[in-house]
């Protein structure tokens, strides 16, 4: 049998399997958009749960970010002054911690406040461009973390060029929070 043969045999199944595949891919795609707001709670149960599991890990890493006098790690090799790769740390702790939660970036501010962001999700992408991810305050108040780590109410509402955001932040135990962000964008053709 040639393997043009074998081609002309097996089309239909090549295409069953490519049209499988996309109605799957869809399905996922679909359920996602519409039922992000049960996602985003069960995302917001799951890092929560998570946080108090690991925060000694969470703590110590907080404590190596500081005793390496790094204002961020990131989660991609960075060539900054005040950032580093999170690996260059060489640090089991860290390591497990960026992996586990599968953070983007740790940021340690001098007002004794580090935010864990967490990577980007496809429901991220599908629904008003949902970020999140905790922080920890010492001073254990809530802070709008892309505000100039302001202290806020636990929702608030602004204007971002091009549309407007949605914040919020819940306490997860004392000087733990959550954290989530939308921002729905105008477009105008």
């Amino acid at each position: 049998m040639t393997l043009n043969n074998f081609a002309k045999k097996n089309f239909r199944r090549i295409i069953i399997i490519f049209l499988s595949c996309f109605v799957f891919m869809m399905g996922t795609i679909f359920y996602l958009f519409f039922n992000a707001l049960y996602v985003q709670s069960k995302i917001k149960e799951k890092v929560c749960a998570t946080v108090l599991k690991h925060e000694d890990d969470l703590l110590a890493t907080i404590n190596e970010c500081k005793d390496n006098q790094k204002k961020a790690l990131f989660y991609t090799d960075v060539n900054k002054d005040d950032a580093i790769y999170y690996k260059e740390l060489n640090s089991k702790t860290v390591n497990t911690v960026f992996r586990k939660f599968r953070l983007a970036y740790i940021s340690c501010y001098e007002s004794n406040i580090v935010v864990f962001s967490v990577m980007p999700t496809m429901i991220s992408v599908l629904w008003d461009n949902y970020e999140y991810g905790f922080y920890y305050t010492a001073e254990n108040h809530t802070v709008n973390v892309f505000e100039g780590l302001q202290e806020c109410d636990k929702e608030t509402e602004g204007i971002v060029i091009g549309g407007k955001y949605w914040y919020g932040t819940e306490k997860i135990e004392d000087n733990w929070y959550f954290y989530e962000r939308k921002v729905k964008y105008n477009v105008n053709f």
